[in-house]
C-alpha cells in the first residue's frame, strides 16, 4: 500500500514538475513574444520617424531647388535627349522671348541657324558620350521677334542611375558684353595701325633729314 501511495505521489510530483516546466516555458515564450512585439513596435516607430524626417529633408531640398530655379539671375533649363526644353525659368523666357509653354513645344533647332545647330549638337554629343560638363558653351540664338543674341552657359547631364535622361544647364545673355569686347578690340587694332603708321612716317622723315 505504501509503495502504491509513493508511486501515486511520485506520479503527482512528476506531473506537477512537467506542468511547472510547461508554465515556465510558456511564460518565457510569452515574455519573448511581448519583447519582440514591443521591439517591433519601437522599430516601426523609429522607422516612421526616420521616414518622416527624410520626407521633410526632401521637401526642403526640393523647395530650395525650386527657389534657385525660379530666382536665378541666369536662364535655367532642362532638355530631353531630343533637345526639347522640358522646364525653364523666367529669365530663360526673357532671353528667348517665348513663354515656357511655347518653348516646351519647340526643339533647339527652332531658335538657331543651321551652323549654330551643328555646333550645339557637337558639344552636347561630347557631353553625352564623355559625361564631362560643358563650361564654355557660347553661341548665338534667334529670339521669337527675330533679334539675334549671344549667350554663354553651362550644361551637365541628368542621370537616373546609369541612364541619361537629358541635360540641365544655365545661360546668360552676353550680347552687350561681346559687343563691348568687339569695340575694344577694333579700337586696339586702330591704335596699333595708327602707331605703326606714325612710326613709319617718323622713320621716313628721319631718312630724308639724315
Amino acid at each position: 500500500m505504501a509503495g502504491g501511495i509513493w508511486g501515486i505521489y511520485k506520479s503527482y510530483l512528476q506531473v506537477n514538475a512537467e506542468v511547472a516546466v510547461l508554465t515556465v516555458v510558456t511564460a518565457i515564450l510569452l515574455a519573448g513574444l511581448l519583447l519582440v512585439l514591443d521591439s517591433g513596435s519601437r522599430r516601426r516607430k523609429i522607422l516612421r520617424e526616420k521616414t518622416k524626417l527624410m520626407e521633410e529633408e526632401i521637401r526642403e531640398s526640393e523647395e530650395k531647388y525650386r527657389n534657385l530655379f525660379k530666382n536665378s539671375m541666369e536662364g535655367v533649363f532642362t532638355v530631353d535627349i531630343e533637345g526639347k526644353i522640358t522646364s525653364c525659368n523666367r529669365v530663360m523666357e526673357e532671353i528667348l522671348g517665348y513663354t515656357t509653354g511655347e518653348l516646351m513645344a519647340l526643339n533647339y533647332r527652332d531658335y538657331m541657324d543651321p551652323e549654330t545647330v551643328d555646333y550645339v549638337f557637337q558639344r552636347y554629343n561630347e557631353l553625352f558620350r564623355g559625361g564631362r560638363p560643358i563650361q564654355d558653351l557660347c553661341y548665338e540664338i534667334i529670339r521669337k521677334d527675330g533679334e539675334r543674341r549671344i549667350v554663354e552657359g553651362y550644361v551637365s547631364l541628368i542621370k537616373k542611375g546609369k541612364w541619361i535622361e537629358g541635360f540641365q544647364g544655365s545661360l546668360r545673355d552676353v550680347t552687350e558684353q561681346k559687343s563691348m569686347e568687339k569695340v575694344l578690340l577694333e579700337s586696339e587694332r586702330g591704335y596699333k595701325a595708327l602707331f605703326e603708321e606714325a612710326r613709319e612716317t617718323r622713320d621716313f622723315l628721319e631718312t630724308i633729314l639724315a
